[in-house]
């Protein structure tokens, strides 16, 4: 394509169609960008929530280490237990 001999009619055309993709791309990229954005943020509220959930752990027995202690973190304290053993590591 010879921009040099294009009429300013045509170059004008071909500017709008320029624009035109530009604007569709760059709404193409949005959407995508949006939904890695959503994705990404359910994976780390899940990743929070787990970790809120699993804050000690003992078996079967889980707490989030707010509120009063359960029955089992109190049960394991009485025997002699830390609740540095319970805590879930990473």
């Amino acid at each position: 394509m010879q921009i040099d001999s294009m009429t300013i009619e045509l170059l004008a055309e071909l500017r709008d169609q320029v624009n035109a993709r530009l604007s569709q791309r760059g709404a193409d990229r949005q959407r995508g960008l949006s939904s890695q954005a959503e994705r990404l943020g359910a994976l780390i509220a899940s990743q929070c929530l787990l970790d809120r959930l699993l804050r000690s752990r003992k078996g079967e027995n889980t707490g989030s280490g707010r509120g009063s202690k359960p029955a089992w973190v109190n049960q394991h304290l009485a025997l002699g237990g830390t609740l540095a053993e319970l805590e879930v590591r990473p």
